[in-house]
């Protein structure tokens, strides 16, 4: 049986094959186990649409200063977000870092996470 995702969520590894991504979704797994899974379902859902019918949905957005950031919301329990860049040819988000949102605005500390990645991503 074939998989009905239509795009893909690739969790960036640095250098050193770490996932900062995947090592947060650990965190909430042996910290919540019911946001981990409200986590996994909500992703999965999303994946049912075409990535650019999801680039023009409340679930994702380019980040307004930051030309090619994009925010993937993950609606649940807690607001948990992943920023990262958009592979539109290959229907891929590549997440560079994921965290529970905790004000209305992004603090400005996940960006510059996110931008640190991001210069690692592109090398």
């Amino acid at each position: 049986m074939g998989s009905t995702k239509k795009w893909n969520l690739q969790l960036w590894q640095n250098i050193n094959g770490k996932s900062p991504t995947e090592d947060f979704l650990e965190y909430l797994r042996s910290r919540d186990k019911v946001l981990f899974s409200q986590v996994l379902k909500r992703i999965d859902f999303l994946q049912q649409k075409r990535i650019v019918d999801l680039m023009y949905s409340k679930d994702f957005e380019i980040l307004k200063s930051y030309n090619e950031l994009y925010e993937f919301k993950i609606h649940s329990k807690q607001e948990v977000r992943m920023l990262g860049v958009l592979d539109i040819e290959k229907s891929t988000f590549h997440a560079l870092h994921a965290f529970i949102k905790k004000d209305q605005k992004i603090r400005q500390k996940e960006i510059d996470t996110t931008i640190i990645r991001l210069g690692e991503f592109k090398k």
